[in-house]
Parts: C-alpha cells; sequence; structure tokens
C-alpha cells in the first residue's frame, strides 16, 4: 500500500451518495489529501482491517 508511482494503475469510477461523498471530501481536506487520494487510502484501510478480520 502507499504511493508507489511503479505499479500499474486502474481507472475506477464511483457512484456515491451526496452525504459519503461529502464525509469523504470533508476527511481529504482535514488530511490534506485530495479526494481521490482519500478515497484509495479509505478503501485500502477497509480491505486491510477486512484481512485481519475487524
Amino acid at each position: 500500500m502507499g504511493n508507489d508511482d511503479e505499479r500499474p494503475r486502474q481507472v475506477v469510477h464511483l457512484r456515491v451518495e451526496a452525504d459519503l461523498y461529502d464525509a469523504i471530501r470533508e476527511y481529504a481536506m482535514r488530511t490534506r489529501r485530495s479526494v481521490n487520494s482519500a478515497v484509495v487510502y479509505l478503501m485500502e484501510q477497509g480491505l486491510a482491517a477486512e484481512e485481519e478480520g475487524r
């Protein structure tokens, strides 16, 4: 995980409810990330938590 420019990338388009987008946007501003970076980070964290059985 993390930012590694060597990794291949795919484009993903998401359609989310406005309140979820607002929460992600607010999180991005608090953590000084772009919305795209925040989405990727949160998805990575969710997958890691799932793998750990949380």
